[in-house]
C-alpha cells in the first residue's frame, strides 16, 4: 500500500513537472505529427546551394519553426541537431542527413519517463522519417522536370520510374504515419493516461516505444528489410542527381545512366516484395501487420507479376 501511494504521488509530481505536454511535445516534432512544420523543414533541407552541415541543419531547423509558428512552442525549445553519434548505414549516394541526428532535452524528472534511450529511438524513427521527406520532395522536383522535357523514350523510361518509386514512397509514408499516430498512439495515450504509478507510465511509453520501432522497420529483424528500403531511397537519389543537377548535360547523363538505374531498382523492388510477402504471411502473427503495407503497396498485383 506504501509503495502504492508512493508511486501515484510520483508520478503526480511528474505530470505537475509537464510530462504529458512533453510527450505531447515529442510526437509533434519527433514522429512529425505536425506535419506544416515536418514539410517547411524538409524543404529547407532541400534548398539549392545548402550544405548539409549541423549548422545549416540548425538554421534550417529555426526557420521551418519560425515559418509554421511553432518557435512559440514550449517544446521546440529543447530541439537541435547535433553529430550523429553512430553512423548508420545508408547505400551511397545517400539523402545526405547521415552525419546529424535531432537531440531532444529532457530536463530531470521527466527524463524518468523520456529516458536516454528513449529519445535515441525516437531520434532513430526521425531519421527514417526526414529522410523519406526529402525522397518525397526529390521526386516532386523530378514531376516538374519532367513537365518541361519533350518525352522522347529514355525519359519515358525516367517518368516511368518516377511513378513507380512515387507509389512506394506514398505508400510507406501513409503505413509509417498511420502506425505510429493512429491507434497505437491512441492505445499510449488511454493506458498513459490510466497509469497509476510511475512504473506503469514507463512501461506503457516503452510498450508503444517497442511498437513503434517494430512498425517502422528499425529492429535487428527487420534490418534487411529497410536496408532495401534505403537502397531504393538512394537509386532515387541517383536518379535525381542525374536529371537536376548536371544542367544541359542531364539528359545526356540520364539516357547513359537511367537503364541502369531502373534495372538496380526493378530488381529492389521485386525482392523487397518477395520479402515483404514472406513476412506478411498470416502464419506469423507477430509480423502480420506487414500485410498492411503489403497490401497497399501491391493493391493491383502489378509486383506479383514483374
Amino acid at each position: 500500500l506504501q509503495r502504492a501511494s508512493v508511486g501515484a504521488s510520483a508520478l503526480s509530481l511528474l505530470r505537475a513537472h509537464g510530462l504529458q505536454a512533453c510527450v505531447d511535445g515529442v510526437r509533434r516534432f519527433m514522429l512529425m505529427h505536425a506535419g506544416d512544420w515536418a514539410d517547411e523543414l524538409a524543404q529547407a533541407l532541400s534548398q539549392p546551394g545548402v550544405v548539409l552541415s549541423v549548422p545549416a541543419m540548425n538554421r534550417a531547423l529555426q526557420h521551418a519553426l519560425r515559418v509554421t509558428g511553432y518557435d512559440r512552442d514550449d517544446s521546440s525549445v529543447a530541439l537541435q541537431f547535433v553529430p550523429a553519434s553512430v553512423a548508420r548505414f545508408v547505400p551511397p549516394p545517400s539523402v545526405g542527413l547521415d552525419g546529424a541526428e535531432l537531440a531532444l532535452a529532457v530536463r530531470w524528472p521527466l527524463s524518468i519517463v523520456l529516458t536516454p534511450a528513449a529519445v535515441a529511438s525516437y531520434q532513430r524513427i526521425f531519421g527514417l522519417l526526414l529522410r523519406l521527406k526529402r525522397v518525397v520532395l526529390m521526386l516532386s522536383q523530378m514531376w516538374r522536370h519532367f513537365q518541361h522535357c519533350k518525352l522522347d523514350g529514355t525519359l519515358f523510361g525516367g517518368q516511368l520510374f518516377r511513378h513507380e518509386v512515387q507509389h512506394f514512397v506514398d505508400t510507406l509514408h501513409r503505413y509509417l504515419f498511420q502506425q505510429l499516430h493512429d491507434a497505437a498512439w491512441a492505445d499510449f495515450s488511454a493506458r498513459f493516461e490510466a497509469a497509476t504509478s510511475v512504473e506503469e507510465a514507463v512501461a506503457a511509453h516503452e510498450a508503444y516505444l517497442d511498437r513503434a520501432l517494430s512498425r517502422c522497420l528499425l529492429t535487428e529483424r527487420a534490418e534487411a528489410l529497410m536496408t532495401l528500403v534505403n537502397k531504393v531511397f538512394a537509386l532515387c537519389c541517383e536518379m535525381h542527381d542525374s536529371l537536376l543537377n548536371h544542367g544541359q548535360a542531364a539528359e545526356g547523363r540520364l539516357a547513359v545512366g537511367a537503364a541502369g538505374i531502373q534495372s538496380k531498382f526493378r530488381k529492389t523492388m521485386k525482392f523487397l516484395y518477395i520479402v515483404l510477402s514472406k513476412l506478411s504471411d498470416t502464419k506469423q502473427a507477430h509480423l502480420g501487420y506487414m500485410a498492411d503495407l503489403h497490401t497497399s503497396w501491391n493493391f493491383n498485383g502489378f509486383w506479383s507479376s514483374v
